[in-house]
């Protein structure tokens, strides 16, 4: 299997090992033989549900197998074999190095959803990852076999009105790995498109290219807030985006950075990082009482608040916080919150 990491890394690696160890045998936690021979309970290990087995010894005839992380459904993780796939014209085949583990993995693990994307049927798990080229298709030129990539997880239609405006972000047919009922890529063979393949430097680890794409929400987070030398900075929640956040906003240019989180142990790791303020807040905060606080205590309004938290209590905190025209820029997926004017004059 390629490495994983992420803050969550032990717990998912051992969900992973409750299954088949991907040698014919059983893990001490359980799970089936996938050597086509009787289980305890009798019967033969079947074709994975996500696509397939291999020749029923858990390998290829070429001799390589494709090991992969599979759900099934809520704390029902398995190792199972699946069908090397094909590099198609302009894909590429790629033998996985390190995969990422997200939040919205986790989230799909201990609750079968992420918002409305909702887990029906087994899926290969993984999005954030680096691999090594092993198989070109047809009419690929930008990229050679053994080339070292990081994945752009993210499928889009080339063909809509938001793919032809370079705004394929927003693409509506979007195939994004992971996100039901698309596989992922926490397997030891995947194919991607190649131009959404991008070639590593090799002063880049594959573990730095895997966290390249938690990295990049991080620079479009900065860039839409419009940062720049000498902006001061609040972001709010200390989880890995974040600390990403923060990351690139220093590196940017930024004066000062803030952020907060319910979370002390999360807030030492942004302190470790760096930034120049890390507040605990309460879930039951006064918001504008808070806010008064917390403008004591660094000195000064920040001009570009970055909500990475998703929630109500949050952008309410960074309006009345920011200063007049300020920027505030909401990464997360929000719940539904009413709209309020700031205004304290009650005659106006």
């Amino acid at each position: 299997m390629p490495k994983i990491v992420g803050d969550v890394a032990q717990r998912f690696s051992s969900k992973c090992a409750s299954g088949s160890d991907g040698k014919g045998k059983k893990s001490k936690k359980g799970g089936g033989a996938d050597k086509g021979k009787k289980s305890k309970k009798g019967g033969k290990v079947k074709k994975s549900a996500c696509g397939g087995g291999s020749d029923g010894k858990g390998k290829k005839k070429d001799g390589k197998d494709n090991l992969s992380a599979v759900l099934h459904a809520i704390e029902d993780l398995r190792l199972e074999q699946t069908p090397i796939p094909e590099a198609l014209p302009g894909q590429v085949l790629l033998a996985m190095d390190t995969v990422g583990i997200c939040g919205t993995d986790v989230h799909y693990l201990t609750k079968g959803r992420v918002g409305s994307f909702v887990l029906k049927k087994p899926i290969i798990m993984g999005h954030e990852a680096s691999g090594i080229v092993a198989k070109l298709g047809k009419g690929v030129k930008n990229l050679k076999e053994g080339d070292r990539v990081a994945i752009e997880p993210g499928e889009c239609c080339r063909i809509c009105e938001l793919c032809k405006k370079g705004r394929y972000n927003l693409c509506p047919h979007m195939k994004f790995c992971a996100n039901p009922p698309y596989n992922g890529n926490l397997r030891r063979y995947y194919n991607h498109m190649a131009d959404f393949c991008y070639k590593l430097p090799d002063h880049v680890t594959m573990e730095e290219g895997a966290l390249l794409e938690p990295l990049s929400i991080g620079v479009a987070s900065c860039r839409r807030a419009k940062v720049r030398l000498g902006s001061h900075v609040l972001i709010i929640g200390a989880g890995p985006i974040g600390l990403v956040t923060h990351i690139v906003a220093k590196a940017w240019g930024a004066a000062s950075t803030t952020i907060l989180d319910l979370n002390e142990q999360r807030l030492q790791v942004a302190m470790d990082l760096g930034v120049t303020h890390a507040l605990k807040v309460c879930k039951d905060m006064d918001v504008q009482e808070a806010a008064q606080k917390l403008i004591k205590e660094i000195g000064a309004r920040p001009d570009r608040t970055i909500d990475c938290v998703g929630n109500e209590q949050a952008v309410r905190l960074g309006i009345y916080v920011s200063k007049v025209f300020p920027s505030l820029q909401l990464r997360k997926g929000h719940s539904r919150f009413e709209l309020f004017v700031c205004n304290d004059d009650e005659g106006g």
